[in-house]
């Protein structure tokens, strides 16, 4: 599981599914988790034609559009060797429901009638569940290391358009922005090779592009650098501070966008947290991964939330910074 939690649901009825999956995905979101609902009214498509692998729970009506049945279609789930979670329900209530079921002899399932606090309750015990079961520290690490992977992808994106803009509106960015990283971040930064060093003590243009893709210009770098460019003054400069104080209103009051030391804090220490974890349980069944201000990190449901939230919140930003941008 990623950051995205993928429902299949067949209902054919509008207005009862507008409303029941509302409350799903604000339950998801609660969860900082991001619904994606896949929909399907009937129920004689073909399954081959679909990876049901992808999703964490299955909601199936029984009697479904122009007749079809939703009960042929967890036959074929299973029948093609799915094992999801699958909730069964009918508005004739759960009676029939379970007799559909048994006369198929298909087991695995939950079923429920349609009353929407009834299956509200199911579908949030099962996404409790499947939250749970994904909440260890191989798969969050995992998930950690692959986003902010693809975040240091789009800040070295976000940094080039900058800079380009910056040095069509004013040739003499260019040299100002050059200078700050050949004398200021690249000397403040001494855990790099000599041959770095070199290679980029002196920058022009096409110097400066081949560092942003270079290994060694690392997160912290792109971070800082990106930091740098926020704060300089173009045309949309006051567009940037819009979209950046429309997530850290608290630094609004002293007009200054400190990108760099919330993406630190909100993200990167937590990466290094679970890159370098060698975990130790307590004698109370605490899962400790390391210590930070002389606080100890427990890695637990709460901790996992909160690095999802973190996660989701700076692809918001960083959505909104790109598309600005374009």
């Amino acid at each position: 599981m990623d950051l995205n939690y993928k429902i299949f649901w067949c209902e054919d009825n509008d207005e009862w599914f507008e409303q029941i999956s509302e409350k799903v995905e604000k339950y998801l979101s609660s969860k900082n988790m991001k619904p994606i609902l896949k929909r399907m009214k009937r129920g004689d498509f073909k399954i081959e034609d679909h990876d049901f692998s992808q999703y964490e729970i299955m909601i199936i009506d029984y009697q479904l559009e122009d007749d079809t049945l939703g009960d042929n279609i967890i036959e074929g789930i299973r029948r093609n060797k799915y094992y999801n979670d699958v909730i069964f329900y009918s508005s004739n209530g759960l009676k029939v429901a379970d007799d559909v079921l048994k006369t198929k002899g298909l087991q695995g399932v939950f079923i429920s009638d349609r009353k929407n606090k009834k299956i509200l309750e199911i579908i949030q015990s099962l996404i409790d569940k499947s939250l749970k079961r994904s909440e260890n520290l191989v798969n969050i690490r995992g998930i950690v290391m692959d986003t902010t992977s693809h975040y240091d992808n789009i800040i070295e994106e976000l940094i080039l358009k900058i800079y380009e803009k910056l040095v069509y509106e004013d040739d003499k960015n260019e040299q100002i922005l050059l200078k700050y990283i050949s004398s200021k971040l690249i000397k403040d930064y001494k855990d790099k090779s000599q041959k770095f060093i070199s290679n980029y003590s002196e920058l022009s243009d096409e110097k400066f592009k081949n560092m942003l893709n270079d290994r060694e210009f690392n997160s912290y770098m792109k971070n800082r650098l990106l930091n740098k460019l926020l704060c300089m003054d173009f045309s949309l400069t006051s567009d940037l501070e819009k979209i950046y104080y429309e997530f850290f209103s608290e630094d609004k009051a002293n007009k200054n966008m400190c990108f760099m030391k919330h993406y630190d804090e909100d993200i990167i220490s937590h990466r290094n947290d679970l890159a370098h974890a060698h975990p130790k349980i307590t004698g109370n069944g605490e899962v400790l991964i390391g210590s930070k201000g002389g606080q100890k990190v427990v890695f637990n449901g709460e901790l996992c939330s909160k690095i999802r939230g973190n996660l989701i919140k700076y692809e918001e930003i960083l959505s909104k910074f790109s598309l600005l941008l374009e």
